[in-house]
């Protein structure tokens, strides 16, 4: 299993940050990597969506992802539930906002994920287990960078009254 986290910090107050990272429907609007996202499932604590996601340029998989959601402490705990991609055994993670006063939010995006396992040698018949990790590894920090940042300029944008 493997872990990385990314964080930025949004010129934006908390509530605004979080109201963004709920709004799953505006990923695809905000977020570069997301295609397509529909919640099959939503209630208070949770939400079961439908994401399109570009893993690796012109390669878009589909998979089903929980949401669990803490709206007291600002945590969206993720995991991929169905249709995992082909190089994928696990997928994971929290979104989690901490306001740093009444202006600003530090945002953080950890992801967990694991490579399925080599059979006679190569993941999903073709890669080597090396270069597997080498793509997850791109694609979750290409993918987890650009993610913040979309985030981060769209809350800025609604606290700013821009567009």
């Amino acid at each position: 299993m493997h872990h990385v986290e990314h964080t930025v910090t949004v010129a934006a107050p908390v509530d605004v940050v979080w109201d963004v990272l709920l709004d799953v429907r505006g990923h695809e609007r905000i977020l570069g990597s997301v295609h397509a996202a529909e919640v099959l499932a939503s209630s208070g604590t949770h939400q079961l969506v439908r994401l399109t996601v570009e893993v690796n340029t012109g390669v878009v998989h589909t998979w089903v992802t929980r949401r669990d959601i803490d709206a007291d402490a600002r945590v969206i705990a993720f995991r991929q539930v169905e249709d995992l991609a082909p190089l994928v055994r696990h997928m994971g993670g929290e979104w989690r906002a901490f306001p740093l006063g009444a202006d600003r939010t530090q945002l953080v995006l950890t992801q967990d994920y694991a490579a399925r396992e080599p059979v006679d040698g190569l993941v999903a018949g073709r890669f080597t287990p090396e270069a597997t990790e080498q793509m997850l590894h791109g694609v979750t920090e290409r993918n987890g960078t650009g993610d913040l940042a979309g985030v981060r300029a769209e809350a800025e944008r609604r606290v700013s009254g821009a567009g």
